[in-house]
């Protein structure tokens, strides 16, 4: 397995046309904002083929025609249930065309959460018990995804179009009870489908997270709150003690 060597956070105002050589793939994140999600359970019949009977299923509940959308499905611990996702066509086919226009043309996308969970799964040490909550907190937008027995379970919207710099996030406490509030409402949600082991542990990413906002989450939430142990055997020396911060673009990047 090669090792990231170096981990680079691009600025909008950035000369970044110059880091991407011919053979460079780019990947981007869709915000849980772009999509719709939805979980779908499959009949008991094994003669359905699982995929195809999910995007069925999901197709039959939207309002507007599925060709509006890019749709994926998801695996939740088997074949009984799937995670459905309809990307809305033109937010998505408009972010391809500016990342083409600065960059280079994408070569392919994923709901944050998912990406932050892929992150998480492939690039850090497992933790936790059967149930826990990766958090991924930026100056403008959250993510949440809930793991149940190391798979993506409940992902989704944390918070989002928030203005703030991150010394005002992390000073903030009423923005940590929001946080929590949100997590405590998505949790009870989890307990009414079945799943209702405690909450083990909160690993927090992003580039907006200081320890004075994972001590109030920890306090609010009573659950233990810590930045991800990162593989060592996936970084160079110089590249992962920042790599904690970016587990959704890290996720991107888990299949390639």
């Amino acid at each position: 397995m090669s090792k990231i060597e170096e981990i680079l956070e691009i600025g909008p105002n950035s000369d970044s046309q110059a880091l991407f050589e011919n053979d460079c793939e780019l990947y981007f994140s869709v915000p849980e904002t772009d999509a719709i999600i939805k979980r779908v359970s499959l009949p008991e019949s094994m003669a359905l083929e699982p995929r195809q009977t999910a995007l069925f299923e999901f197709s039959a509940t939207l309002i507007d025609p599925p060709d509006s959308y890019y749709m994926d499905v998801y695996d939740l611990n088997g074949d009984t249930e799937k995670l459905t996702v309809g990307y809305n066509r033109n937010c998505v086919d408009e972010k391809i065309g500016d990342l083409t226009d600065r960059f280079i043309k994408p070569s392919g996308f994923r709901l944050r959460s998912l990406a932050l969970a892929d992150g998480y799964r492939y690039f850090c040490q497992p933790e936790g018990g059967e149930l826990i909550c990766l958090l991924d907190i930026s100056e403008t937008i959250g993510s949440y995804c809930f793991l149940w027995d190391n798979y993506p379970t409940h992902p989704g919207l944390l918070y989002n179009g928030r203005n703030s710099l991150s010394n005002e996030i992390n000073k903030d406490s009423r923005f940590a009870i929001d946080l929590a509030a949100t997590l405590q409402f998505q949790q009870a949600t989890l307990f009414s489908s079945g799943r209702s082991v405690p909450l083990s542990r909160i690993l927090v990413t992003g580039s907006a997270v200081e320890d004075a906002l994972m001590d109030q989450i920890e306090s609010l939430m009573n659950v233990t709150t810590t930045y991800p142990s990162m593989k060592n055997s996936a970084f160079s020396p110089e590249a992962i003690n920042d790599a904690g911060r970016y587990l959704v673009g890290l996720g991107l990047t888990a299949d390639i």
